[in-house]
Protein backbone atom coordinates (compact mmCIF):
# COMPACT_ATOMS: atom_id res chain seq x y z
CA UNK A 1 0.00 0.00 0.00
CA UNK A 2 2.75 2.45 0.95
CA UNK A 3 4.41 2.01 -2.42
CA UNK A 4 1.21 2.85 -4.31
CA UNK A 5 -0.01 5.60 -1.94
CA UNK A 6 1.52 8.61 -3.78
CA UNK A 7 -0.07 7.53 -7.07
CA UNK A 8 -3.38 6.80 -5.32
CA UNK A 9 -3.39 10.25 -3.67
CA UNK A 10 -2.71 11.91 -7.04
CA UNK A 11 -5.52 9.84 -8.57
CA UNK A 12 -7.91 11.00 -5.83
CA UNK A 13 -6.85 14.65 -6.22
CA UNK A 14 -7.37 14.49 -9.99
CA UNK A 15 -10.90 13.16 -9.56
CA UNK A 16 -11.71 15.72 -6.87
CA UNK A 17 -10.46 18.49 -9.17
CA UNK A 18 -12.57 17.07 -12.03
CA UNK A 19 -15.67 16.98 -9.81
CA UNK A 20 -16.22 13.24 -10.07
CA UNK A 21 -15.25 12.80 -6.39
CA UNK A 22 -16.56 15.17 -3.73
CA UNK A 23 -15.26 13.43 -0.59
CA UNK A 24 -12.52 10.88 0.02
CA UNK A 25 -10.84 9.57 3.13
CA UNK A 26 -9.57 6.67 5.19
CA UNK A 27 -11.66 4.82 7.72
CA UNK A 28 -10.56 5.63 11.25
CA UNK A 29 -9.80 1.92 11.72
CA UNK A 30 -7.30 2.10 8.87
CA UNK A 31 -9.05 -0.83 7.19
CA UNK A 32 -9.97 0.98 3.99
CA UNK A 33 -11.61 4.17 2.91
CA UNK A 34 -14.69 5.78 1.44
CA UNK A 35 -15.17 7.71 -1.78
CA UNK A 36 -18.27 9.84 -2.34
CA UNK A 37 -18.84 10.67 -5.99
CA UNK A 38 -20.53 13.62 -7.55
CA UNK A 39 -23.51 13.14 -9.83
CA UNK A 40 -22.05 10.47 -12.09
CA UNK A 41 -23.52 7.25 -13.42
CA UNK A 42 -22.87 3.83 -11.92
CA UNK A 43 -20.89 2.97 -15.05
CA UNK A 44 -18.75 6.10 -14.73
CA UNK A 45 -18.09 5.30 -11.05
CA UNK A 46 -17.04 1.75 -11.93
CA UNK A 47 -14.82 3.00 -14.77
CA UNK A 48 -13.23 5.56 -12.44
CA UNK A 49 -12.43 3.11 -9.64
CA UNK A 50 -11.01 0.63 -12.15
CA UNK A 51 -8.21 3.15 -12.81
CA UNK A 52 -7.21 3.62 -9.15
CA UNK A 53 -3.56 2.61 -8.68
CA UNK A 54 -4.59 0.61 -5.59
CA UNK A 55 -7.12 -1.30 -7.70
CA UNK A 56 -4.63 -1.84 -10.53
CA UNK A 57 -2.12 -3.25 -8.02
CA UNK A 58 -4.74 -5.62 -6.57
CA UNK A 59 -4.66 -3.91 -3.17
CA UNK A 60 -8.32 -2.93 -2.89
CA UNK A 61 -11.77 -4.04 -3.89
CA UNK A 62 -14.47 -1.44 -4.36
CA UNK A 63 -18.04 -2.05 -3.19
CA UNK A 64 -20.41 0.52 -4.68
CA UNK A 65 -23.54 1.58 -2.84
CA UNK A 66 -25.95 3.79 -4.76
CA UNK A 67 -28.43 6.13 -3.13
CA UNK A 68 -30.62 9.07 -4.07
CA UNK A 69 -29.35 12.18 -2.28
CA UNK A 70 -32.52 14.14 -1.64
CA UNK A 71 -30.93 16.72 0.65
CA UNK A 72 -27.52 18.35 0.39
CA UNK A 73 -25.58 20.74 2.53
CA UNK A 74 -24.28 23.98 1.09
CA UNK A 75 -21.28 23.40 -1.12
CA UNK A 76 -22.08 19.79 -1.99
Amino acid sequence: VAEQRPAHVEWVKAHVDAGSLILAGRLESGDGGILITGDISEEAADEMTATDPYELAGLVRYDRTSFAATLRGAGL
